[in-house]
Order: C-alpha cells, then sequence, then structure tokens
C-alpha cells in the first residue's frame, strides 16, 4: 500500500543510500513482507540495489530473489560463455 511503499522509499534513500542499515528499519521492512504474505504474495523481489545491504534472502518470510545477485550471476555466465 502507500504507507508501505513511502516506508520503503524512506529506508532506502534516506538511510541506506547514506551507509545506515538499522536493525529497526530491517524489522519494518520484515513486517511489511508478512503483511505482503498474509495478502497472497508467494515472493520478494529485491528490485532496488541497496535492498541486498539490509536483507537476506534466506531469513525472509518468503522467498526473495536480489536482483543485483541475479544480474551479476547472467553478466558473468555470459562474459564466460562468449
Amino acid at each position: 500500500d502507500a504507507d508501505g511503499r513511502k516506508q520503503t522509499h524512506d529506508i532506502i534513500f534516506n538511510e541506506l543510500c547514506a551507509g545506515k542499515v538499522l536493525d529497526a528499519s530491517r524489522e519494518d521492512l520484515i513486517r511489511l513482507i508478512e503483511v505482503a504474505r498474509a495478502k497472497g504474495a508467494d515472493s520478494v523481489i529485491f528490485g532496488c540495489t541497496e535492498i541486498c545491504m539490509i536483507l537476506e534472502t534466506d531469513k525472509l518470510p518468503l522467498p526473495g530473489f536480489d536482483s543485483t545477485e541475479l544480474h551479476a550471476d547472467a553478466a558473468v555466465r555470459f562474459a564466460v560463455a562468449h
């Protein structure tokens, strides 16, 4: 919802982009994931490169996909194959 998007935006741009990784913000993001799960979400995509600074895909209440890691892996596979 709008409040969750604002909260996530604020954590990314006011904290993570400034190098601040706060436990309270991690707990807030996990709560947002739990709310999404209750509404039917089945996974979490880290669509922002900073999210992996505060969350770990294997420590979430849902399966997580780190887009930075996935893109880096794909780039390495492409580079090695060519």
